[in-house]
This record gives structure tokens, C-alpha cells and sequence, in this order.
């Protein structure tokens, strides 16, 4: 994703994305620490979710629907809560739609 994406509110990261993003970048995938808070500070220029009670205990009740792990469910009601009508992830069903929002993996393809 661009940073003309975040800067024009077209995209939107919650909390625990931008946290589980510095994770990965720097666990798994040994980015610098510098560079991976660089990229992240782009990330927030733009609309960010905060993980708040009313997201959890939605994200709750998605994952004892059985459909979502807790984390996922957790990623699924930040979008939602921020009108999203996509939500880009690698590792959820592509092509779901849920309350109008989409799942696509932008790796599809490539």
C-alpha cells in the first residue's frame, strides 16, 4: 500500500494491525527496527482503529461463531467499525463478505 493511501484516509489500520506488523517485521522477517517503525509511522498518517471494549466484545461473539480466531475476529470488527468495504489478509477466505465488506488476498495471483 501506498502512503498516498494513508495520507488520503482512503486506508484505514487498527491497533493490533500496526502491532502485529512491527512483530512480524522484526521477529520473522529481521527488518531493522528503524525502518519497520518508519514504515509504520506512514501507516498512521492516515485513519487508525483503536482496539477499543466495544470491538472486543463484538470480536467475541464473531469467534465463538466459530468462523474466526479471536485475533482475526479482532481484525474483521476494526474494519467493520471503520466502514470498510474491503479487507485485505493473506490469511482469511478470500472472497467472504461480511455486513458488505469483502476479504481479499492481495496475493492472490502474483
Amino acid at each position: 500500500m501506498s502512503a498516498a493511501l494513508f495520507q488520503s484516509n482512503e486506508a484505514v489500520i487498527s491497533t493490533q494491525v500496526l502491532q502485529e506488523f512491527y512483530n512480524v517485521a522484526t521477529g520473522k522477517l529481521r527488518v531493522p527496527s528503524e525502518v519497520v517503525e518508519g514504515i509504520a509511522r506512514t501507516f498512521v498518517m492516515g485513519r487508525v482503529v483503536q482496539v477499543a471494549p466495544l470491538i472486543i466484545f463484538a470480536a467475541m461473539q464473531r469467534h465463538v461463531s466459530g468462523h474466526f480466531s479471536f485475533w482475526d475476529a479482532l481484525i474483521v470488527e476494526a474494519a467493520l467499525s471503520a466502514g470498510c468495504k474491503t479487507l485485505y489478509s493473506e490469511d482469511m477466505q478470500h472472497g467472504l463478505v461480511l455486513d458488505g465488506m469483502t476479504i481479499e488476498n492481495p496475493f492472490l495471483g502474483l
